[in-house]
């Protein structure tokens, strides 16, 4: 044994013991250790980026349609809940006609006076009988500046009951009416003829209740032209007609 290189007296020894055991004298190369490898910054890929573009513009468009059909059904579900309560409504003015024999006004129109317009010419087609109702149809008639404020405004007699005059009054059947007590307006100032107004107006009135002396009014005035200008629905004693 070579004692003064150390190295060669451990491979002697190592030699030794492995050929005690029956191994080989030698050993293998002890495996050899892979060095580190580093990792370098990936460099720009513009493919890849485009394609990840493109799918980000993708889900966008995807999150828009979504979010546009959530507000349609939306809206679908609340016109559905407003036809609903329409339908509930109509049905309970529905009810309440079958029960009191007396229709309930349906309003058809926002506006005030095509509203009333509308309720004028149902309530001829319910009033008038079909025998006469050619040659009593309704008159052209406009409306006075006062007329959809006393309408509203008058709380004595319900509505129902002065479209029934104001259909009498547009058809000509109020005059056949005694109990109306139809008269022409007398001029103010203790004069004691008609009142006429500028243009050639004369001012009219009749009961709204039948055979109550102090019932409502309901006033007009009748053109040359036999138009009919709605004036106003008042108490007894209000003869403000403008």
């Amino acid at each position: 044994m070579d004692t003064h290189r150390p190295a060669v007296a451990l491979a002697q020894v190592v030699a030794r013991v492995r050929a005690a055991v029956g191994l080989p004298a030698t050993a293998p190369a002890p495996l050899t250790v892979l060095p580190a490898l580093r990792t370098t910054p990936e460099a720009p890929n513009p493919v890849r980026e485009r394609g990840e573009a493109r799918r980000e513009a993708e889900l966008t468009r995807l999150a828009s349609q979504l979010a546009d059909r959530d507000r349609l059904l939306r809206e679908k579900d609340e016109t559905i809940a407003e036809l609903r309560r329409q339908v509930q409504k109509l049905s309970g003015q529905l009810r309440v006609e079958r029960e009191s024999g007396e229709p309930e006004t349906v309003m058809a129109y926002v506006d005030p006076e095509r509203q009333f317009r509308h309720e004028v010419e149902q309530r001829s087609f319910t009033t008038v009988p079909e025998a006469v109702r050619e040659e009593r149809s309704l008159v052209g008639y406009r409306l006075g500046r006062d007329w959809l404020a006393s309408l509203e405004a008058i709380e004595l007699v319900d509505r129902s009951m002065i479209l029934d005059v104001v259909v009498e009054v547009l058809t000509g059947r109020v005059v056949d009416n005694t109990a109306r007590r139809v008269r022409r307006m007398r001029a103010g100032g203790g004069g004691s003829g008609p009142r006429v107004r500028d243009d050639g107006a004369v001012a009219w009135r009749c009961d709204v209740k039948q055979r109550a002396a102090s019932a409502p009014r309901l006033m007009w005035w009748r053109l040359p032209d036999n138009i009919i200008e709605r004036g106003c629905v008042a108490s007894h004693d209000d003869m403000q007609l403008r």
